[in-house]
């Protein structure tokens, strides 16, 4: 795990007992299954939507017993998300290592998801009400349906910002959504808390997901710990993308992004034309607004620790374009 948490010692503290509790729960798994998931547990990710389930609980009746299960299998989950990701991106890096389907085959890595979000549901079966079991499953689905949405929509020319907005508030937003009503709900945290987490989570992940697509013209595979423009390769209509084409009057950009096939020297020329056409900058005002919203939602939490940190969250997010880092 990063230093990340560093400032917030309970935190760090919590998160890895998650981890520890995660490492645990494979110990028993065929060393194919291990081996991969072990290497992205240890791969130093922040692990912003367990600490989401932290913090979210700690506005409620915090018992660590019955949170780190839940913070483990929500990053449990994520982590099955980016394994199967990988392979449809066809990534080589993930956090700065060799992903699972590049170094164990596409075959394995497809498996290895599975195998997680299988034992994930077998971690919480029984324990914990069924209740949480479909609002995490319903996460899952909306995953999903985004990934398949955004697959749909490769190379598409007539892709809207509704559209667009719908995929990442699957692919993405879900998951973060979920990640603070876990904790709360499963601390007792009233329903009016529930509510302005749900809608707190739902703008992080909005400002997440657009400020990543930003990194894929800004940073390198060095920067940001994965390979860059592989949007661009694979036709993801991301948010700076969509802008760019909006303000390409020359229709140079549109051209060279619908042709058949994109040599390097094509994608770099992509790269450009987005940012000389403003995408970034007018996405990454997109994100700004999303970033407001959440602290709006934020701000109506009572005051403490959780609050301090979600802000602090916020922040970090919006900052990170300027560090070209965010995992």
């Amino acid at each position: 795990m990063s230093n990340y948490w560093i400032e917030y010692p309970f935190l760090q503290s919590e998160l890895e007992l998650v981890k520890q509790f995660m490492i645990d729960s494979i110990s028993d798994a065929i060393p194919l299954v291990k081996e991969p998931l072990m290497e992205v547990i240890q791969s130093g990710g922040k692990m912003l939507r367990p600490a989401m389930v932290i913090l979210g609980a700690k506005l409620g009746r915090y018992k660590s017993e019955r949170i780190i299960p839940i913070a483990a299998c929500v990053e449990l989950l994520h982590t099955a998300t980016l394994i199967h990701d990988d392979i449809i991106d066809e990534s080589k890096l993930r956090r700065g290592i060799e992903t699972t389907q590049s170094k164990y085959s596409k075959e394995v890595a497809v498996l290895v998801g599975d195998y997680v979000f299988a034992k994930t549901f077998d971690l919480l079966a029984g324990d914990y009400p069924a209740e949480m079991l479909k609002h995490l499953s319903r996460s899952i689905m909306q995953i999903c349906e985004g990934e398949l949405s955004q697959y749909a929509h490769r190379y598409s020319d007539t892709i809207s910002l509704d559209q667009y907005v719908e995929i990442i508030a699957g692919k993405t937003a879900a998951l973060f959504s979920m990640s603070l009503f876990a904790g709360a709900y499963e601390a007792k945290a009233n329903q009016q808390t529930q509510q302005f987490l749900v809608q707190a989570g739902y703008c992080i992940g909005m400002m997440f997901q657009i400020v990543d697509d930003c990194l894929d013209y800004l940073g390198t595979a060095q920067t940001i710990g994965k390979n860059v423009a592989n949007d661009i390769k694979q036709g993801d209509m991301t948010l700076p993308l969509l802008f760019a084409l909006e303000n390409d009057a020359s229709g140079k950009l549109r051209q060279l992004v619908f042709q058949s096939s994109l040599t390097q020297a094509d994608v770099a020329e992509v790269g450009a034309l987005v940012k000389e056409n403003n995408g970034v900058t007018l996405a990454l005002e997109k994100a700004q607004e999303y970033g407001q919203d959440a602290l709006k939602a934020i701000g109506k939490l009572k005051k403490s620790e959780s609050r301090k940190i979600l802000e602090k969250i916020v922040a970090s997010i919006l900052e990170s374009p300027k560090k070209q880092a965010l995992a």
